[in-house]
């Protein structure tokens, strides 16, 4: 079953906002979209870090993940495919001293 976003939180602000605080549909939005938004602009970063959510749990890269990544690197922009390696590989190797 696929769950709208738009409609779940719609939902919500008509169950639970609209007649018991003083905030618009858009803003209600906003909250709800605001650290997935956030999650999503830090793991673009070139810094791949962990990220925790409250109640949610931590948010991170795994090792298998950048490994199989950088194995099956299909950029055929060769600046870009270095690039891409080098933070991968930096990556793992910063995963790998931190749990040594």
């Amino acid at each position: 079953m696929i769950i709208d976003s738009k409609k779940l939180i719609l939902d919500f602000y008509k169950d639970h906002i609209e007649n018991n605080y003083d905030i618009t549909f858009e803003e209600c939005n906003l909250i709800c979209r605001s650290p997935w938004k956030f999650l999503k602009i830090q793991m673009s970063d070139d810094r791949l870090p962990k990220i925790r959510f409250r109640y949610f749990g931590v948010f991170q890269v795994y090792r298998g993940t950048a490994i199989a990544a950088l194995k099956n690197n299909k950029i055929k922009d060769n600046e870009k495919s270095t690039r891409f390696k080098k933070l991968l590989q930096d990556y793992i190797n910063r995963f790998d001293s931190s749990t040594k």
